[in-house]
């Protein structure tokens, strides 16, 4: 029971009073606890009752683990927690989640992918509403990362209709988990008009209460107004900023801070305000800490931004070369879309062969995405060199049509051929009936 309080109370300190070094340390004292007293006992030998105390200690230190970026102990305690979680399937589940975020951090990414996306597999059909939205997080943003924009809009479409069923917003008590609906703004902006996404997240920041979430709908804000207003929006950007640093403080958390300072560095470049985002790039990198393998390609790509900005343009022609050759290595196609997209950019004015290569492979490879945003930049580019923008060539009714369709279309498409109503697909496959007709109308298009 000890042990059981420590970890709540660990949770309590993290989520409601941001005190986040307490947390730790209390998370630590409770795992040490439990290892000493069921050290020398089988698993058959420990009650329901105190295995559950174990993993409720467990998931607290390995959430105090992804706030500071351990990588070494987000591995350890995962594997330990899947050790300790035999016999329960949803601990197993929420075993597998950490190892997903675990894998991700050092770059396992397809590992850590079939790891979200069993439990996101599982949860929904054990009607976990928690776990399910959790799992539904944490798959998406690693769908959105890896530019698959079509899969992650149904996860982000199911969770936000989930919440919707149970009438109320789920706060998600998991550490480094997005907020659902920062998640699915982040969709929009790539796969919509960037605009409409702008006024429909400013609509998220008031209704978000908790200056954690809040702090990161900011951040996705100051990028994306960068990205795509420029210096048009420097006064809306600058705005953002000063809230970002108000609720960095009020959530006391050292991984978020240090996220926000990588989205500022990035912004300020973007606007050629090179000495303010040097300074923030100082920031992110200052403590030495290891960062998740995005972040680091993100500091990096960042990093030849500001050498562009400070008119150092070998280096960071450079920079954004080898940015966009280890994201191809690893499939990480959202951030290799804008590493093309500023590598253009940077050759424009010495080499229009080469920049038409570079826009070229990012509209074509935005298409296959489904990045609307990217791949219209793109073709804007091309058109300045008066180069003939590339098109995905449309396929005529009936010419490989199901090749066109996402693997949740041709699941439905399959369901609707064998005669099923959309209430009866909506049964099989744990989704709405609104999301059913949403698919179907998007197969018969």
């Amino acid at each position: 029971m000890e042990i059981e309080i420590a970890a709540h109370h660990a949770n309590l300190l993290r989520l409601l009073e941001h005190r986040m070094d307490d947390a730790r340390r209390v998370a630590e004292q409770a795992v040490h606890a439990a290892r000493g007293l069921w050290a020398d006992r089988e698993s058959t030998e420990i009650s329901s009752r105190e295995q559950d105390a174990y993993i409720t200690a467990l998931q607290a230190a390995f959430d105090a683990a992804v706030i500071e970026e351990d990588a070494t102990d987000m591995m350890r305690i995962s594997e330990e927690m899947a050790q300790v979680a035999r016999g329960s399937e949803q601990a197993t589940m929420a075993a597998a989640l950490n190892s997903s975020m675990a894998l991700w951090f050092v770059g396992r990414a397809g590992e850590a992918v079939d790891h979200a996306r069993r439990v996101w597999a599982h949860s929904r059909e054990q009607a976990l509403p928690m776990l399910t939205l959790a799992a539904g997080s944490t798959l998406a943003g690693k769908l959105i990362e890896l530019g698959r924009l079509d899969e992650a809009d149904e996860v982000t479409s199911e969770c936000v209709e989930l919440e919707g069923r149970i009438g109320e917003r789920l706060a998600i008590g998991k550490a480094a988990t997005r907020s659902i609906h920062e998640l699915r703004h982040l969709v929009w902006f790539s796969r919509g008009d960037w605009r409409d996404a702008a006024t429909s997240l400013e609509r998220e920041v008031a209704f978000q209460p908790d200056p954690h979430y809040r702090l990161h709908l900011h951040g996705i804000m100051i990028v994306w107004l960068a990205r795509c207003g420029g210096a048009t929006r420097s006064a809306d950007i600058d705005r953002y900023v000063l809230a970002a640093r108000t609720d960095a403080v009020a959530a006391g958390c050292r991984r978020c801070a240090r996220e926000m300072a990588l989205r500022l560095a990035e912004a300020f470049a973007r606007l050629g305000r090179a000495s303010d985002a040097q300074k923030e790039l100082g920031a992110w990198g200052a403590d030495g800490r290891a960062a998740e393998l995005t972040d680091q390609l993100m500091s990096r790509h960042v990093g030849g931004l500001v050498a562009l900005a400070s008119n150092d343009r070998a280096s960071g022609i450079a920079e954004l070369e080898g940015v966009a050759a280890e994201r191809a290595r690893l499939g990480l196609v959202a951030g290799l879309l804008w590493a093309r997209l500023d590598l253009a950019a940077a050759v424009v004015s010495r080499d229009a062969t080469r920049a038409a290569n570079e826009l070229r492979e990012a509209g074509i490879e935005a298409s296959a995405a489904g990045a609307a945003t990217e791949q219209r930049l793109a073709e804007l580019g091309l058109r300045r060199l008066g180069v003939r923008t590339w098109r995905r060539p449309q396929v005529s009714r009936g010419e490989g049509g199901l090749d066109q369709l996402s693997p949740r279309e041709r699941q439905i498409a399959k369901l609707v051929a064998a005669g099923n109503s959309n209430p009866e697909i909506a049964n099989a496959l744990f989704l709405s009936r609104k999301t059913v007709e949403r698919h179907v109308s998007n197969v018969l298009a």
